[in-house]
């Protein structure tokens, strides 16, 4: 719910975007980060190493064979996967104009 609580510059009505509107931010042919230049505020971790891991964003798509779970965009490789919607993960809110 982090994004439909979010007051944001002079904006309530944030949402998890679904699963298409992340991947479309995508680019493929970047890697590490995998996503369109426009995007610059990244989100990411850092290991012990201090090396920089770009993580997955939550979409608001759940999967189908399983309700608990919603899919995922990994900014690092470009890839998709799903996992329980009590995982902590990355957001990126959006809202409709």
């Amino acid at each position: 719910k982090s994004c439909e609580n979010l007051t944001f510059a002079g904006f309530e009505d944030w949402r998890l975007p679904t699963f298409n509107e992340l991947l479309s931010i995508t680019d493929d042919t970047r890697f590490e980060p995998a996503i369109n230049k426009a995007f610059k505020n990244i989100a990411y971790e850092t290991n012990d190493k201090g090396e920089k891991s770009y993580g997955r964003y939550r979409s608001s798509t759940r999967y189908a064979y399983d309700s608990s779970r919603a899919w995922l965009v990994d900014f690092w490789f470009g890839g998709v996967g799903w996992s329980g919607v009590s995982y902590r993960r990355f957001v990126r809110c959006v809202r409709d104009y």
